[in-house]
């Protein structure tokens, strides 16, 4: 009777324990680029900012004074191993730069 037990406290047990969730993981190392999508970079006057990828549809063409493609490695080492697929820099005319700026904000990170 005791083994009986210990049998249905067992299976009780690994049914919680091996649930049928399909529970989807992943692993995101900070050394190894994810993509093969090249850095943008965002300079306002003097500031530079880096802008996140799934936002680069909401710069506004219209403010663009020049845009600058790296994809040289010895020019991209500078930015590490971010700008290991390239580095597009943007440079926004300076009378539009305060608007820009306030506008994109939410998108950009320093660099």
């Amino acid at each position: 009777m005791k083994f009986f037990i210990t049998v249905l406290i067992l299976m009780a047990f690994c049914a919680n324990v091996y649930s049928q969730n399909n529970t989807k993981i992943t692993l995101k190392c900070g050394v190894t680029p994810m993509g093969q999508m090249p850095l943008w970079i965002m300079v306002f006057r003097n500031k530079t900012f880096v802008l996140k990828k799934e936002y680069t549809k909401a710069i506004n063409p219209n403010t663009i004074e020049a845009i600058n493609v790296t994809k040289n490695d010895a020019e991209a080492a500078i930015y590490g191993i971010r700008g290991a697929y390239g580095v597009v820099t943007i440079r926004i005319m300076k009378k539009f730069a305060r608007g820009e700026f306030k506008r994109l904000k939410p998108y950009l990170e320093k660099l």
